[in-house]
């Protein structure tokens, strides 16, 4: 398979990952159903996911949804285009629930950080997921930085 058509196929796998989180928030207030459901399949392939622009937006999505530094304003307008059914099926305010996941991803997330991070951290896209990471992850980070700082510096 070529690259320009593997780019291809993972950017719509990206898309459909995403839509198929946005729309379990919407169709779910069941963010405990959620977080064993979905996050699993994303936090478990996180070194995967990083290794691309399309893995790593469905990797961030949990913690920075519809971000504008990671999606595109068409990808947000898709994803929104759901809002007001949310509005009428959830108990939850959007805030609320997208806490909720970002807690129930963060703790795998920062057990990936703490094990690939000096690895990751190395690259540019993996640098980018594990800045996020660390920001917007919720729980303890003492562990996950000293791993990033194991990193060897570069001196010239």
């Amino acid at each position: 398979m070529s690259s320009s058509r593997l780019w291809m196929l993972l950017s719509m796998l990206s898309r459909a990952i995403i839509t198929l989180s946005d729309d379990s928030l919407i169709f779910s207030s069941d963010t405990k159903l959620i977080a064993k459901s979905i996050l699993p399949s994303i936090t478990q392939n996180a070194k995967s996911l990083q290794e691309n622009a399309a893995g790593r937006r469905t990797l961030l999505y949990p913690l920075v949804p519809r971000d504008r530094r990671y999606y595109t304003p068409s990808m947000i307008a898709r994803i929104s285009e759901t809002d007001s059914l949310r509005a009428l099926t959830s108990k939850k305010s959007p805030d609320v629930r997208a806490a909720e996941i970002c807690s129930a991803a963060s703790s795998e997330l920062l057990s990936w950080v703490v094990h690939d991070g000096a690895e990751v951290s190395r690259e540019t896209g993996g640098s980018l997921v594990i800045t996020e990471i660390m920001l917007e992850a919720h729980g303890g980070k003492s562990s996950p930085l000293i791993s990033i700082n194991s990193v060897p510096q570069f001196c010239t």
